[in-house]
């Protein structure tokens, strides 16, 4: 008959605090920090509402090159 309790597994790996690395979620707030303001100089309200425009087709992105010379 097989026991009811899990004595061979192994107990679940705590986590703690020291070892969270905050690189990758900093990078990626001041990622979007960057585009926010982009958006916002540009007549939006944020990042994210210009680019639900563009998926719903009522806005499109134009390249421009900005290393043109005169």
């Amino acid at each position: 008959m097989k026991s009811k309790t899990q004595g061979s597994r192994k107990a679940p790996r705590k986590h703690q605090a020291h070892w969270k690395d905050n690189t990758v979620t900093k990078r990626q707030s001041k990622r979007r920090e960057q585009l926010n303001q982009i958006a916002v100089l540009s007549g939006w309200q944020s990042w994210s509402a210009y680019e639900t425009s563009m998926l719903n087709g009522e806005t499109h992105l134009t390249h421009y090159n900005r290393l043109e010379k005169d």
